[in-house]
């Protein structure tokens, strides 16, 4: 298979074998290729919200450290290989086309020898995972920072035994229908990925999910450690600054909630357990310096400004409405959004937190078989808020945007600002 065919072949996989819940599979699969994932030291990623800002900082970091640190990203927005990449000098150097083709016709015999003797398929997921270790023993990357796909305890990323830290950024109520109805349910699943004797550190977190892990962790003989004492000094459309310890911090990510993902890899990065002492704080600034993560309060375009936003669940889009409250307020911006979100979301719990956030409303349909349309999402809206949308049946939410920049006055384009939220695959390359 080419790369083309490969990428085919994978979005079809679900579909045709259907989802085998457990890790027996994908264990499987990596035993095939040698255990990859020994190779190199893991830091386990999990949470809601907020998992790509931690893990861009702490790869960074390393980096600067003089570390070569693998990512594996869920979803990319910026093309499939954006799932599988290394940082090195803060540079991001993505998977090659001849390397997933490489590795996916290799892992197809694998999978259909495994489905011929168990009758079980690997997924999509499990076969990607599996790919990125086998990529990140050939880069022979140091670190390896290890975003869960969804959720923990059966995630196919916690087939990993050998981890180095533990990492939960801020849990929220998503995939609910996957994951469990409560916060306490969907906190025991991210709490899966706890191992004995491994450190853990977390965001502060609601006290129904901090009971949760630090029970977890007790039973799993896990030091766990929650930050505090973080605060923004100082928030605009350039740059962030954050106090956490005891000193400064620069955060070239925008948005109110990046102080607390930048604490959390602060935090994460002090607590490794190999050479921390060459992590000095130094170290830690250039590596919060070259930090970029796209389509996160992204700032696309000026006069009118354009934001880019992930926020697909009601968590998020609270942080995004501080964030926008904080940097446009009312009074001075008018504020434009345009949404689009999957049908599986909570959408009246979204649609709560952006009352009163925008002087108008647009919804666009997000593509894909998940995607719900622009006319229902524009009905729950109204529903919810009693505010009209206009709903745009067949356009993209960039086309959505270019029309609006295009209406926009010379004399108010720097009074306006236009923000793209509710889904990452609104904005993401094929």
């Amino acid at each position: 298979m080419d790369y083309a065919e490969c990428l085919l072949y994978l979005k079809q996989l679900n579909k045709k074998y259907g989802i085998s819940p457990g890790l027996d599979t994908v264990r499987e699969l990596l035993c095939r290729c040698k255990n990859p994932e020994n190779k190199s030291r893991i830091i386990h990623v999990a949470g809601t919200n907020g998992k790509g800002s931690v893990s861009t900082f702490i790869a960074c970091i390393l980096s600067r450290a003089g570390y070569r640190a693998g990512r594996y990203i869920s979803p990319s927005v910026n093309g499939y290989r954006e799932k599988v990449q290394y940082i090195e000098k803060g540079k991001a150097v993505y998977i090659s086309e001849d390397e997933v083709e490489r590795y996916i016709n290799f892992l197809r015999e694998q999978a259909e020898d495994i489905f011929n003797k168990t009758k079980k398929h690997p997924t999509e997921f499990e076969i990607e995972t599996a790919m990125a270790f086998m990529a990140f023993s050939d880069w022979k990357c140091d670190y390896v920072v290890l975003e869960c796909g969804m959720g923990g305890s059966l995630d196919a990323t916690n087939a990993v035994q050998n981890k180095e830290l533990c990492v939960f950024t801020s849990i929220a109520k998503d995939h609910t229908g996957y994951l469990g109805a409560t916060l306490s349910e969907i906190a025991e699943n991210k709490a899966g990925i706890l191992r004995k004797g491994v450190c853990a550190v977390s965001s502060s977190q609601v006290k129904e999910v901090s009971d949760v892990l630090k029970r977890r962790a007790e039973m799993s003989g896990c030091d766990l450690k929650f930050i505090d004492g973080y605060s923004i000094v100082k928030s605009d459309m350039e740059k962030s600054v954050i106090k956490y310890g005891n000193r400064q911090w620069n955060i070239p990510l925008l948005g109110e909630y990046q102080a607390e993902n930048a604490s959390l890899a602060i935090e994460a990065v002090k607590m490794l357990p190999h050479k921390r002492s060459e992590i000095d704080d130094d170290i830690i600034q250039k590596g919060l310096d070259s930090a970029v993560w796209p389509k996160r309060f992204e700032l696309v375009h000026k006069e009118p400004y354009i934001i880019i936003d992930g926020a697909h669940n009601p968590c998020g889009v609270k942080a995004l409405a501080e964030s926008i409250n904080k940097i446009f307020p009312k009074d001075r911006f008018c504020r434009i959004g345009i949404m689009g979100v999957f049908a599986d979301k909570d959408i009246c719990g979204m649609a709560l937190c952006m009352a009163g956030l925008f002087n108008e409303i647009h919804t666009v349909s997000a593509p894909g078989e998940r995607g719900l349309s622009a006319e229902k999402l524009s009905g729950i809206l109204y529903d919810v808020l009693k505010e009209n949308s206009k709903a745009h049946k067949n356009l993209t939410a960039k086309e959505v945007c270019g029309d609006i920049v295009r209406s926009v006055k010379t004399q108010n384009a720097q009074s306006t600002v236009i923000v793209i939220f509710g889904s990452l695959s609104l904005t993401a390359e094929n």
